[in-house]
């Protein structure tokens, strides 16, 4: 807060845990000098990031298909067990935790969209919820969902506030307990983000996160797709 205050500037998120360091709105010329200063490891521009692309309706062979390699599918998924030990962070637009698929595994964990609305009032990250622990639609069944929202009703949000979201996950994680975490967004390259989910990682928690959904682009221009040692997926 001094630091910003000394070059005019005033202090949004703060990050403890999966980053040290702050989001600040100030002029160009002062970012430039603060990122001159040599307790500064780097200084770079907010951007907005965005939901990714969802089918609709899900494929009905989408359980089967995960379960096994060889065809014909077998029209079955067979898993070895729910889950029940670990809990599941949904990095999205929040997740409607009453919804009869979760038997009241799903929680509320955090909102730093600053919009003071804990619900899901966009459906993205309830449709995502759904798809890693819904009892119904679900891979995991028996996981305790954490509704994590950084993305606002339209679906988008600033990586600030997606960095601050990881770093609630990272502070809120238990040592040793088993924990994912699932971001299906994205935006453009951001080392901030990355550095985020890489802490983040150390810190325990696995992270699954969207490639892009952009036919044809490359992964490794996009965040937190680029993230070396997180799994990125694409379908």
């Amino acid at each position: 807060a001094k630091l910003a205050q000394q070059h005019g500037g005033t202090v949004g998120h703060t990050y403890r845990h999966a980053l040290r360091g702050f989001e600040v709105r100030v002029s160009e010329a002062a970012a430039r000098k603060i990122a001159g200063l040599p307790s500064v490891k780097y200084v770079q521009q907010n951007h907005e990031v965005h939901t990714m692309g969802t089918q609709s309706p899900v494929p009905s062979w989408g359980l089967d298909r995960v379960d096994q390699r060889a065809l014909p599918l077998n029209n079955s998924y067979t898993y070895p067990n729910t889950a029940s030990n670990v809990k599941a962070y949904i990095i999205d637009t929040g997740i409607r935790t009453t919804h009869s698929d979760f038997g009241g595994r799903a929680t509320w964990g955090t909102n730093t969209t600053g919009d003071g609305n804990n619900t899901d009032c966009n459906g993205h990250g309830t449709h995502v919820a759904g798809t890693v622990g819904g009892t119904a639609h679900g891979l995991a069944k028996g996981v305790a969902l954490v509704a994590v929202k950084v993305l606002n009703c339209a679906g988008s949000g600033t990586f600030a506030g997606v960095i601050a979201g990881i770093d609630w996950v990272t502070n809120d994680h238990a040592a040793g307990a088993p924990a994912v975490a699932n971001m299906s967004l994205g935006g453009g390259f951001d080392q901030a983000v990355n550095d985020a989910v890489t802490n983040s990682i150390a810190d325990g928690v696995s992270y699954a996160l969207a490639a892009g959904n952009d036919n044809g682009a490359n992964a490794c221009n996009v965040s937190p797709a680029s993230t070396p040692n997180a799994i990125t997926v694409g379908s």
